[in-house]
């Protein structure tokens, strides 16, 4: 018959340990020593986790790609600004100036110039100097070919001696659009964008604006 835990504690000692019955070396009745308890459990080895190595070509490729992205969203902010902007934008660009407003010549009707030219390469972007509606587009005798832009201030901006047009009458533009080319059509004696400001009916000169 297979002793009972009483019999075996007898005249021993025990202890409870971490919820187990852990017995000590006792004697028996009979004098007896037993040896008894709960071997201890053996440590489970925890597994090593290794990291997985970035490749570090996979790692500079993505950071010149948000970078990239980057610059791209700082440009596009930059031009909404523009676009919103009350000032005019300068309405070419890699030219000179040649003729001011109000300079003196028998080569004008007027007896005086009445607007501000840029001497540029033909086919140089001619840009929209604020947004608004184009009024006229097309064929403008001595100005060639040439575009009016109203602005939503009431200030229109007239575009002369043009080689193209991207815009025809009606249409919205925005600052900065680009609605021409520069070229040297009509009174013209070489390539250039002649560039006026109309407010109140009257040419103002341009350099005030821009």
């Amino acid at each position: 018959m297979k002793p009972r835990i009483a019999d075996v504690i007898q005249g021993g000692s025990v202890a409870v340990v971490a919820g187990a019955l852990v017995l000590g070396a006792v004697s028996s009745s009979q004098g007896a020593t037993l040896a008894l308890g709960d071997e201890p459990a053996e440590p489970v080895a925890q597994e090593q986790v290794t990291p997985p190595t970035l490749d570090p070509e996979l790692l500079g490729q993505a950071a010149r790609k948000a970078k990239q992205i980057e610059i791209q969203r700082e440009k596009r902010a930059r031009e909404r600004a523009q676009r919103s902007s009350g000032d005019m934008f300068t309405p070419t660009r890699n030219y000179r100036n040649t003729a001011f407003f109000g300079q003196a010549g028998g080569s004008w009707s007027s007896g005086y110039h009445t607007g501000l030219d840029f001497a540029a390469a033909t086919g140089t972007p001619v840009f929209s100097a604020l947004a608004g509606k184009v009024v006229e587009a097309g064929w403008g005798g001595a100005y060639g070919n040439h575009i009016i832009v109203r602005h939503d201030n009431g200030v229109e901006t007239l575009y002369a001696h043009l080689n193209s047009t991207a815009v025809a009458k009606g249409d919205r533009v925005l600052r900065g659009q680009r609605i021409g080319a520069v070229g040297s059509t009509g009174n013209s004696s070489g390539p250039h964008l002649h560039f006026e400001v109309i407010k109140n009916g009257e040419q103002r000169d341009p350099a005030d604006f821009l």
